[in-house]
């Protein structure tokens, strides 16, 4: 319990640390999720990394320029992945087409990643063609660790961007490379 507690509170020191006070309308496709903080989504779930789970985040909004959004993740941990059981936490960002996911641990096998943003103008974050992009982990420091995956790719003309079954081996923060 103090552990949660502890996640919940660091979580949204995060989010206030973060916000730029923009209003958006938020409408939930899974009740499940806390949006009480305009602007920011994520998901939480206590995963016992010895027999596996999954953590799904399905939500879609309608951002400020009356855009809809839709944002699917799942993550998916292996059987054996870590010893005990963890709150695991997802928090797209739809400002820079990342994920962070927390805590910061290791893992025995590695977990395995399903991504997407819908809706998103892809030209105004620098995407120039559709194709194959690469995914990838962003450490604080500044170093970049290309991440293994069946697809990275982002399409234009739907405006959608897109990996799946992204192998990772740790949490931190992950995007595509333009």
């Amino acid at each position: 319990m103090k552990k949660l507690f502890l996640l919940l509170v660091l979580v949204g020191i995060t989010f206030l640390s973060c916000s730029d006070n923009q209003e958006s309308n938020f409408v939930s496709s899974n009740s499940k999720f806390d949006l009480s903080s305009p602007g920011h989504l994520y998901a939480s779930k206590l995963i016992n990394g010895e027999t596996g789970d999954e953590l799904i985040l399905n939500q879609t909004f309608i951002d400020s320029s009356g855009r809809e959004i839709v944002i699917y993740a799942r993550l998916r941990v292996l059987e054996n992945s870590f010893p005990g059981s963890t709150t695991i936490s997802m928090i797209p960002n739809v400002e820079d087409l990342s994920i962070k996911l927390l805590p910061d641990m290791n893992f025995n096998r590695s977990v395995r990643l399903d991504l997407s943003f819908s809706g998103i103008n892809l030209e105004e974050f620098g995407y120039t063609t559709t194709g194959t992009y690469d995914f990838a982990f962003f450490a604080v420091n500044g170093d970049v660790e290309l991440i293994d995956s069946d697809i990275s790719h982002a399409n234009l003309s739907q405006n959608e961007i897109k990996v799946l079954n992204a192998k990772l081996n740790h949490f931190s923060r992950y995007g595509w490379i333009r």
